[in-house]
Order: C-alpha cells, then sequence, then structure tokens
C-alpha cells in the first residue's frame, strides 16, 4: 500500500481536529513513516514513538508530530547513535 492509495474520505484515515489541524490514523501515519503498523504501535507502548493523541479512544497523530520523529532521528554517522540501555 503507497501512501497515495489512501482516501482520507473513504477510510477515514485524516480527521480534523477543532481548530483544522490534520489528524491521521495509525494506518496513515505508519505510512508516512514507511514502517508497518505494528511497529509503530510497538514504539508507542514503549514509549520510543513519536507524539500522538488519544481522542474517544483512537490513537491519532499530527503529520507535524511525524515529521519530528523523524528529524530527531537523523544521524550523520553510526558513531553518532545513542547508546543502547543495557
Amino acid at each position: 500500500m503507497n501512501i497515495g492509495d489512501v482516501n482520507p474520505q473513504a477510510s477515514s484515515a485524516v480527521l480534523r481536529a477543532l481548530d483544522g489541524v490534520a489528524l491521521w490514523s495509525v494506518e496513515r501515519a505508519a505510512l508516512h513513516l514507511g514502517i508497518s503498523i505494528s511497529t509503530l504501535n510497538r514504539l508507542r507502548c514503549q514509549g520510543r514513538g513519536p507524539k500522538f493523541a488519544k481522542l474517544s479512544g483512537r490513537i491519532l497523530y499530527r503529520p507535524s508530530d511525524l515529521d519530528a520523529y523523524v528529524e530527531a532521528s537523523l544521524y550523520g554517522s553510526t558513531s553518532e547513535y545513542p547508546p543502547r540501555a543495557a
């Protein structure tokens, strides 16, 4: 599935908050990040994923938070990686 395959009206993948900011479903957010839904769910449960909102039981993501997560994950070399937790 590609990002272009998601029809926001048909799949409810994109919602609008009161201030007009787009909120994306887990499925749409995973497509945007290029990772599986299960990986995104795991990262969220471990507290290592992008910021999210939980509204009426639904997990939703702002595109700006997904982009900020990617920016925070950029490295110039492997020596810049943070140390692994034991």
